[in-house]
């Protein structure tokens, strides 16, 4: 059982590493080494490695980086332990192989509070610093904050908090801190709320919009989660940019709903409605029927894979206000 680790060491490794990829009688040929920025990775122990390496893989084909993982180890007693290695893949119609570095760090949690120390020298300079917290209950391991610090951008999935209500606050205080911030639950609902934009995109509908009065939101279970609370917050943030100020009701959907929001329902005084309805769910997605004054057409939204929701946020280069100002709302109101 190892309890230290000399980063030092960890880049010897890495030198030797690139010495034997890239030598002359390696099968794979030519290599290029390439990164662009840090990729910091917490996660459980039991979080499925492969599944991990495949999504960082695919990462690094669009934005190659060193990646740091760090996963938790379930033990009372201190643990640290490492090991180097390279990703490497062959671009079609390439003979070059491109290569990045992956890091990967084992620590109790209780350890955690010193891996900050050891991942600093290993972040490589100049280049930005990427967060991204897989599991949930890591974000409260004393330990944890020390490394948010030393990243530009953090990435957080609130669906992996056990607390619904502890994912926002969480959120908020990072937030706070001045770290930019996302949440892939947020990035899930990119294809449902460009829904909603297209069937608005006329004249006419959104001068309609703008006598809304009531939004009800269908949502799983007795609270609301942070999907659905993310959606209520949004719609209505876009609506008071219209001129609108309408109350948001909740509707409980039955426990077994399959998503998160099942159903959205706008009106006004003046006869407007518009509406959005699961009506079937898949293991890839959902078909819904999207209804405005009654002339109804459907639509499959199809679920973004990890990667893909990771590739969306790293698609972001500055901070993301509509996302800020959902989260902002969503925090504050019930």
């Amino acid at each position: 059982m190892s309890t230290t680790i000399n980063p030092e060491k960890i880049l010897k490794e890495l030198s030797n590493l690139w010495i034997e990829t890239a030598a002359p009688s390696n099968e794979t040929g030519a290599v290029l080494r390439a990164c662009a920025m840090t990729m910091i990775v917490v996660a459980d122990e039991s979080d499925d490695p492969q599944a991990i390496s495949e999504t960082l893989s695919m990462l690094m084909r669009e934005h190659p980086s060193r990646a740091i993982l760090i996963r938790l180890k379930k033990t009372d007693g201190p643990w640290l332990e490492s090991r180097v290695f390279a990703q490497c893949w062959k671009p079609f119609g390439s003979r070059q192989h491109i290569c990045c570095e992956q890091i990967e760090i084992t620590a109790s949690e209780i350890s955690l509070p010193d891996v900050s120390a050891v991942v600093l020298p290993l972040i490589v300079a100049d280049l930005p610093v990427i967060l991204w917290c897989r599991c949930g209950h890591a974000a409260g391991v004393n330990g944890f904050r020390d490394l948010e610090k030393l990243a530009q951008k953090v990435i957080v999935d609130s669906h992996t908090f056990g607390d619904q209500q502890t994912a926002l606050r969480k959120l908020v205080a990072t937030r706070v801190a001045g770290v930019r911030l996302a949440d892939l639950a947020w990035g899930r609902l990119t294809r449902s709320r460009e829904l909603v934009a297209q069937a608005v995109n006329s004249e006419d509908v959104l001068a309609a919009l703008r006598t809304v009065d009531s939004v009800k939101v269908r949502a799983r279970g007795a609270k609301p989660g942070v999907s659905a609370r993310y959606f209520a917050a949004w719609l209505a943030n876009e609506l008071a940019v219209l001129g609108a100020n309408p109350k948001i009701e909740w509707d409980r959907a039955s426990d077994e709903t399959p998503t998160s929001i099942s159903a959205i329902f706008l009106s006004s005084p003046e006869g407007f409605s518009m509406s959005i309805e699961v009506k079937e769910w898949y293991s890839t997605g959902v078909l819904c029927d999207l209804a405005v004054n009654g002339r109804t057409h459907s639509a499959v939204l199809l679920r973004p894979s990890e990667y893909e929701l990771l590739l969306q946020e790293l698609s972001i280069p500055g901070r993301d206000p509509t996302f800020e100002a959902a989260l902002k709302r969503a925090a504050t109101e019930t």
